[in-house]
């Protein structure tokens, strides 16, 4: 599955209204930047999963959006207002034009299953 990245959030509704004119399954995934120090994502969670993204979105059809926010600010991130994203936690998933998410502490297998 093709990735495109979204780094600032004013970008974010002009990218997901062209992707979901030119793909099917469109998926978001709102998870950490890469601490400097480390060069991980910052968030434990989002380091899980990281892993995961590959396995469960190998040769599946459509265009996964991934939008990393820094570890600074992010009690405030403009993710957290938006209309749709609503965030609350990190990472989570969404499958657009649904209702499906999945936030936080989820398994690869959840993760698989939200693919299918």
């Amino acid at each position: 599955m093709k990735e495109v990245f979204v780094q600032d959030p004013k970008d974010f509704d002009a990218t997901v209204k062209q992707q979901t004119s030119e793909h099917q399954n469109v998926y978001v995934l709102i998870e950490a930047t890469n601490d400097e120090a480390t060069g991980e994502p910052w968030c434990p969670d989002c380091r899980l999963i990281l892993p995961w993204i590959p396995r469960a979105f190998d040769g599946k059809d459509g265009i996964l959006i991934r939008s990393p926010i820094p570890k600074e600010g992010y009690k405030e991130h403009a993710y957290r207002s938006h209309p749709i994203l609503h965030l609350s936690e990190i990472p989570t998933f969404y499958k657009w034009g649904t209702d499906q998410t999945l936030v936080e502490h989820f398994t690869e297998e959840q993760l698989r299953n939200f693919v299918e």
